[in-house]
C-alpha cells in the first residue's frame, strides 16, 4: 500500500461516540476538551512515545461536505487519528491545490488546531481529488495534506480527531512515515 493519507486502524480499545455529539443544522468544526479523549487512549498512546496534542472535532450534516482544508498553517504530513460515527456512504477527501491556485487562511482564536493560529482552506474548484476513504473504523489519517468530508446521505456523520505529537517534543507534530512505523502492528 503505497498512498500515505489514510490507513485502518485495528486498536486495542475502543471510543464510543461522545454524548454531546448531537446533529446541527449545518457541518460544522468543534473544538473539544482534550480530556474527551479516553483515558485508555492516552495510555496507549504514550506506551508509543506519542502524545494527543489537541483533539477536535467535524460534524458533516446530511447531504453536506466540509471544504478542503489542512489542519494547520502549513502543508505538510502529520498524522490524526480519528474516530467516525454515522453515515457509512460518507467519505474523507484528500486534495491537491491546482496549480496558480491559493490557500485561504482561517484564523482560529482557541486550541482547536495544532498551531493554535489557523489552518489552509481551498476551494474544492481549486483543487484536485487524490485519494477517498470511507472512514467506519478507526484510522490514521494523513492532515496535512488538504482533506474534507463528503456525506452524500441523509444520516449524519461525526468525527473525533485527535491531533497526535512526539512525547520528548511535545509541540512537534507526529509525521506520516513515523507513524507508520510506530503503529505498524495495529495498521489493517
Amino acid at each position: 500500500m503505497t498512498q500515505n493519507y489514510h490507513r485502518y486502524l485495528n486498536l486495542p480499545f475502543t471510543v464510543d461516540k461522545p454524548i454531546s455529539f448531537v446533529d446541527r443544522e449545518s457541518s460544522d468544526y468543534i473544538d473539544l476538551e482534550k480530556d474527551i479523549i479516553p483515558s485508555v487512549m492516552i495510555d496507549w498512546l504514550d506506551e508509543h512515545g506519542v502524545h494527543a496534542i489537541v483533539a477536535g472535532a467535524a460534524y458533516t450534516a446530511p447531504n453536506s461536505k466540509i471544504h478542503p482544508h489542512c489542519d494547520t498553517l502549513e502543508p505538510g504530513n502529520h498524522v490524526n487519528i480519528n474516530f467516525t460515527w454515522g453515515s457509512k456512504h460518507s467519505k474523507t477527501r484528500w486534495w491537491k491545490l491546482k496549480q496558480g491556485k491559493k490557500y485561504t487562511v482561517e484564523h482560529v482564536a482557541d486550541d482547536s488546531v495544532a498551531d493554535g493560529d489557523g489552518l489552509l482552506t481551498a476551494k474544492e474548484e481549486d483543487c484536485e481529488l487524490l485519494f477517498e476513504q470511507t472512514i467506519d473504523k478507526p484510522s490514521m489519517i494523513n492532515s496535512g495534506i488538504l482533506h474534507g468530508t463528503y456525506n452524500p446521505s441523509n444520516e449524519s456523520r461525526w468525527t473525533m480527531s485527535v491531533v497526535l505529537g512526539y512525547k520528548e517534543y511535545p509541540k512537534k507534530l507526529l509525521q506520516w512515515d513515523d507513524a507508520v512505523k510506530i503503529f505498524k502492528n495495529y495498521i489493517l
